[in-house]
Formats: C-alpha cells, sequence, structure tokens
C-alpha cells in the first residue's frame, strides 16, 4: 500500500510540476498554496503533532494564533514547491526575487581556506537558498536525511543540482558522509548543515529548544573542530512581497571547555538558540508538524 500511495503521489507532483512550470507564476503560486492548505485539512496527523508542538512552544498563545501559524506553514510550502520549480527552469528569474545580507561575513570565513560549516534550518525556502548561493560561485553541499522514496527524490534533487551545481551528501552510509562532507571543507566549500530536527542517533546532546530538551545533533561543531572551518548560521526568509532575503550572521563564537562534551553541548546550545530566535520571528515558515522532542534525555543510552 505504501508503494502503492507513493507511485500516485509521484504521479500527481510530476503532473503539477508540468503546471506550475507554465502558468504565469502568480497564478502557479496562488494555486499552489491554496492547495496545499485544502490538503493540510485531510492530514490530520500532521496538524495534530504542530498543534501540540506550538501548545508547547507558545503556552500564552490560544487556538486562532496555532491555527493561523499552520494554515501559514501550509501555504508556505505550497510557495517553496512551486518556486523549487521555477528555479529549475528559470534560474535567472529566481534570482532577481534574492537579496543577500552580510555576504561578507562568508567571504572572510573562506578567505581561511578551511572551508565553512553554514548551519541553517528547514525555515523559509533553504533548497533556494543553497542553489542560489551555488549560482553565485560558492562551492555548495548539504547533508540530508536519505529520502523515502528514491524515485521522486531523483526526479527533483537532479535538476536541482544539475542547475545550481550544488551537491547532496545523504546522512547514511554515515562513513561516506563524513569522508565527503570533510572532503568538501578540504576544498574551501560550504557544508550546509540542518540540526533543527530531532536527532535519535549517537552524537546528540539535549540542548534548550523553546523551553524544552531537544535531542540534537553535533555534526556540525564536529566536522568544524576536525577540520578548523569556521561555523557561519546562514538563513533565508520570506518577505511579505514575495521576495527572500538571505542573512548571513558572523561566524559562530566557538567557546572552549574542559572537556570535548562539555564544549559540544555549550556550543550546541548556542547555535539552536540562534535557529530558535529566527522560528520565532517567522514561526509559519518553520516545520511544526516534525516531531522535534521526540527523542526524551531519559532515553539516551
Amino acid at each position: 500500500m505504501k508503494s502503492l500511495a507513493r507511485a500516485i503521489l509521484r504521479f500527481l507532483l510530476v503532473g503539477l510540476f508540468q503546471l506550475f512550470r507554465w502558468l504565469p507564476f502568480r497564478w502557479s503560486s496562488a494555486l499552489a498554496a491554496g492547495l496545499m492548505v485544502f490538503v493540510s485539512w485531510f492530514l490530520r496527523r500532521h496538524r495534530r503533532i504542530a498543534q501540540d508542538n506550538l501548545k508547547h512552544a507558545y503556552p500564552s498563545e490560544g487556538t486562532k494564533y496555532f491555527s493561523r501559524v499552520i494554515t501559514g506553514c501550509f501555504k508556505h510550502i505550497g510557495l517553496t514547491i512551486v518556486e523549487l520549480i521555477r528555479f529549475g527552469h528559470r534560474p535567472q528569474e529566481m534570482l532577481k526575487r534574492i537579496s543577500v545580507e552580510g555576504l561578507e561575513h562568508l567571504d572572510q570565513a573562506l578567505s581561511q581556506g578551511r572551508g565553512v560549516v553554514a548551519v541553517t534550518a528547514h525555515l523559509g525556502n533553504f533548497p533556494l537558498m543553497i542553489g542560489c548561493l551555488a549560482l553565485k560561485g560558492y562551492s555548495s553541499t548539504v547533508i540530508l536525511k536519505p529520502p523515502r522514496d528514491q524515485k521522486l527524490n531523483s526526479y527533483f534533487s537532479h535538476r536541482w543540482e544539475n542547475i545550481s551545481g550544488a551537491r547532496i551528501i545523504y546522512s547514511m552510509p554515515r562513513q561516506r558522509c563524513i569522508q565527503e562532507s570533510l572532503k568538501t571543507l578540504r576544498g574551501n566549500g560550504l557544508l550546509f548543515i540542518l540540526p533543527d530536527q530531532n536527532f535519535g542517533d549517537d552524537g546528540r546532546v539535549f540542548v534548550p529548544f523553546f523551553g524544552r530538551p531537544a535531542a540534537t545533533g553535533t555534526g556540525a561543531l564536529v566536522f568544524a573542530r576536525r577540520s578548523g572551518a569556521a561555523v557561519v548560521p546562514v538563513f533565508m526568509i520570506r518577505q511579505s512581497d514575495g521576495t527572500h532575503k538571505i542573512i548571513i550572521e558572523k561566524p559562530l563564537d566557538i567557546q572552549e571547555a574542559a572537556t570535548e562534551e562539555e564544549a559540544l553541548l555549550i556550543n550546541t546550545r548556542q547555535l539552536t538558540a540562534t535557529i530558535e530566535r529566527y522560528v520565532r520571528q517567522y514561526p509559519d515558515q518553520w516545520l511544526w508538524f516534525h516531531k522535534r522532542w521526540k527523542t526524551r534525555p531519559q532515553e539516551k543510552k
């Protein structure tokens, strides 16, 4: 049944891909946003997860606020899909809609010749951000979880890689991921890591995220320590007029500690606090229906 469902989903998405490719951008954006809001009412499980997460994150808010954020989140997903399709066929058109703030921080960090660990989140249209920086001449690679649907992923990711020149490294198998990631940094490239989702494997620490302990991967800091690369927070935010802004912050001030474990904990807490600051500013551009707090501290072996 899962295979059948995925086959149907592939068929629908490829059909929408062709439709959104040729419709005027405004029409396709409005259609995609509307479709995602409509579909979201059938995704009751996802809406329940999102509402539960929002209740814990914003205890002083009510149902109306949660509903508004969840609806905005699904609209954002629809717009993201259209933009990525558009990017795949008209990259220069999309680049005109993106401004960059703080590019000097990235250039200064790269001038050291040891690469940059670019920490971002599932916030805004992050694939478009990575593709944009790649087209601007920055050697860009992103670590992602292996996809559940290989065929659907191949259809979209290959087009994204071919157009932008960016690369995808999958987190499994782990040894290959480590080797390719270090190779990227030694080549003075950007290695994008998204540590804002639940990390249930070894190599995690529990740090506060919206006031709750969240299992968080330490890969960004481990790679930085092994390569000497700077850790630079990079985010892209959707603006009210439909354009985007890439915000590049100053490199993280890495704190030393008595032990490596303590240093990882301190600096992961600092990174997570930065991500939380952006999510609080733009809550409808983050994926609230992910079980961010699924792994609990007492489960750690």
